[in-house]
């Protein structure tokens, strides 16, 4: 498994006119800041649906614009395993308690569909910031990165084999500036250049012991049955 590109959708490059809004969400995303950037980034998208598709109402031939809602369930399930620590995606709601998804369940379970899902929201709002003058919505590339991050942190935890992060992944888990991650990683965490790479990487054996003790940082909940397990490490595998 190569771990340590920053490429397709194991890491979004955050570009220079977007970066100092990035930084200003991470370790300082809450729930309700985040949709509401989801939404501002969708007001766009609501407004030009109507030159592009007319919806109506059999019955009453009406138009049913307004009465459309922006489908947030994929990016709430992203954000709870990003920046709380929750693998929501392998989990199910039941009787208002969250429980793992058991072997039969995981038989017709398909995490492309939801990575599907949750990349065309960034790729509709980047559509729209081209052709429209639309937003993008920052939260969700801060998301989509700590979502990749934890991941590899915690496939470690599972596989027992040792993995590598990039300081840009430490600093979202860490809830800090990439620049103050990087003025410590040699010395702290024993960071090391890796050329085929060309990104400065870090153990997350080191990694996982040196997030401890950060303030901002959430510990996974991890996964104890094994087919869950078994399926999160299929996940890492294919997707990241």
């Amino acid at each position: 498994m190569d771990y340590h590109k920053e490429s397709g959708h194991t890491y979004h490059t955050v570009s220079s006119d977007i970066r100092e809004e990035y930084e200003s969400f991470v370790g300082n995303l809450d729930p309700d800041t985040y949709l509401d950037d989801i939404k501002d980034a969708s007001s766009d998208f609501m407004e030009a649906i109507p030159f592009v598709l007319k919806l109506v109402d059999r019955r009453s031939g009406k138009a049913v614009m307004a009465d459309l809602q922006l489908d947030t369930y994929t990016a709430e399930m992203f954000y709870l395993y990003a920046i709380e620590g929750i693998p929501r995606f392998l989990m199910r709601s039941e009787n208002g308690d969250l429980r793992e998804l058991n072997a039969e369940e995981l038989e017709f379970f398909d995490f492309g569909l939801d990575l599907n899902a949750f990349l065309s929201y960034n790729a509709l709002f980047d559509c729209l910031q081209e052709s429209w003058g639309g937003r993008p919505a920052i939260s969700m590339l801060v998301v989509l990165n700590q979502f990749a991050a934890r991941m590899k942190l915690d496939w470690a935890a599972y596989s027992g084999k040792e993995n590598y992060l990039s300081i840009a992944e430490v600093a979202l888990l860490a809830g800090m500036k990439e620049k103050s991650v990087r003025n410590l990683a040699a010395k702290e965490l024993d960071a090391k250049f890796n050329p085929d790479c060309r990104l400065t990487l870090i153990s997350t054996t080191n990694a996982a012991k040196w997030l401890e003790g950060r303030r901002k940082f959430k510990p996974s909940q991890l996964l104890k049955n094994k087919p869950a397990i078994d399926q999160f490490l299929k996940i890492a595998y294919d997707f990241f």
